[in-house]
């Protein structure tokens, strides 16, 4: 497992990084129980959940994965998650 994500100084990611670095080690306790509750618990979490759990060879980079969020998360609400300056 990673130890955490490669910071992105121009996106602004140190506060998605700490999260995504979070939810990924919570998810890897248990990786049966915690797609369940993802997958059911929020879109966004649902899209990380199906990410995460394609075959080895398809499975993204974690940054790919938050990226991925982010960008989702940008264009429900550009105003509250902006990109980088």
């Amino acid at each position: 497992a990673p130890l955490g994500l490669r910071w992105d100084s121009v996106n602004y990611s140190c506060d998605y990084d700490a999260t995504f670095t979070i939810l990924f080690n919570i998810w890897l306790e248990n990786t049966s129980v915690w797609s369940e509750h993802f997958q059911h618990f929020s879109p966004l979490l649902s899209v990380m959940q199906n990410l995460l759990t394609r075959p080895i060879q398809e499975q993204p980079p974690l940054e790919q994965v938050r990226d991925t969020i982010c960008a989702e998360m940008y264009h429900l609400k550009p105003t509250e998650f902006p990109y980088g300056p």
